[in-house]
């Protein structure tokens, strides 16, 4: 497989979960805490890997593993493949793909960055927090960022962990009878206001510079009016 050599990642437009080697993960240990045997479980895990990652070596003795053991050894496997076969925009594609709040959810905040902090993780990626909490806002809607209560939660920092412990409280907010005002679906107008600024900042920060050490002090600059204003 060749990497793709321009900004839109081969794998982008496609629904199937498993040409994405993140989801095809996700999908697994989902599928994997449905069994209720070791047996079934590594069953589970071998079905959805290719003859590829069974050829591993570190899987020369699968047989004798758990199945925590073999999820381990996959979940390696297809973090090793990212990096060798995906330019760094490629990875800023898989990493944003379908990041959203679902608010359908029992802790829709805390489960985002929980699930962006994973993508990171696995696509071994740097200094992506300011595109993560770009995203984030994206997903809140007008009437939530103006709610005094969300705005003095809200932390002055692009420090994913410092928005990861923010969202717990941030959470009790849509607990407490915002819920139904929370889905972001802006109009027309208000998303022709915001599209020169959203263009300008994910274009600086979605980029091999920020990717690898872009000063965090310029992407606090620039995802400071989005964290703090409407």
């Amino acid at each position: 497989m060749e990497p793709s050599r321009n900004n839109d990642c081969k794998f982008f437009h496609k629904s199937d979960n498993m040409t994405n080697p993140y989801l095809r993960i996700k999908h697994i240990r989902l599928a994997v805490r449905r069994e209720a045997t070791e047996e079934l479980k590594i069953s589970v895990i071998l079905k959805n890997i290719d003859d590829h990652c069974l050829n591993d070596d570190a899987m020369d003795d699968y047989h004798n593993l758990s199945s925590s053991e073999i999820l381990e050894i996959v979940e390696k496997y297809y973090s090793d493949i990212a990096q060798e076969d995906f330019s760094v925009y490629d990875l800023l594609n898989l990493l944003t793909h379908n990041l959203k709040i679902n608010y359908d959810g029992r802790q829709p905040f805390r489960d985002f960055f929980k699930e962006a902090v994973d993508r990171i993780k696995f696509y071994r990626l740097n200094n992506c927090d300011a595109l993560v909490i770009k995203i984030f806002m994206d997903n809140i809607n007008y009437r939530l960022r103006k709610d005094s209560k969300f705005r003095e939660l809200v932390p002055n920092s692009i420090s994913i962990d410092d928005w990861c412990l923010a969202s717990i409280e941030l959470d009790k907010i849509l607990e407490t009878g915002i819920r139904g005002a929370t889905v972001a679906r802006p109009t027309p107008d208000r998303k022709a206001a915001c599209s020169n600024h959203s263009l300008q900042l994910t274009s600086s920060i979605a980029s091999p510079q920020a990717i690898s050490g872009q000063p965090a002090s310029k992407i606090a600059a620039e995802i400071a009016p989005i964290a703090k204003t409407a």
